[in-house]
């Protein structure tokens, strides 16, 4: 019965002001480049931002989010272990498999970790450099 009258009163004051709060998503391109600037630390292409910008339209929020999700992993894995940023069209097929559930993120870490480019970027110090360093905080 609470719910109700909570309902009941918000739809009262609303109808009193005449207006409705409502919060604006930003536009796609405006998201999909604050996204790239967190989480890949560079801009999108102008092929990844086109890519996104339409994408994340057509999805529904559950799926972009998962896709999201699983292009960065996958950017991040490369970044830190690699010290190299990828394209979506580069790793698109990877991100694909992890979508359906054909590929775990365990598979492209051994993946990366047995690969001759890892050996030799480990040789030269640059695996790993980009992992941050946990810092406990104190209390």
């Amino acid at each position: 019965m609470r719910p109700v009258r909570l309902l009941i009163m918000a739809l009262a004051v609303l109808s009193i002001t005449g207006e409705a709060v409502c919060a604006k998503a930003p536009e796609p391109e405006a998201f999909v480049t604050s996204l790239y600037q967190r989480f890949a630390f560079r801009d999108p292409t102008p092929n990844e931002l086109t890519y996104w910008a339409d994408r994340i339209l057509q999805m529904t929020p559950e799926a972009a989010e998962k896709r999201l999700r699983n292009w960065f992993f996958v950017h991040a894995a490369y970044k830190t272990s690699l010290d190299r940023t990828v394209t979506m069209d580069q790793v698109a097929h990877v991100v694909d498999l992890l979508d359906r559930g054909e590929l775990t993120y365990q598979a492209i870490q051994w993946s990366i970790f047995t690969s001759d480019e890892y050996k030799k970027a480990k040789a030269e110090g640059r695996a790993g450099k980009n992992f941050m360093k946990y810092v406990p905080n104190p209390l």
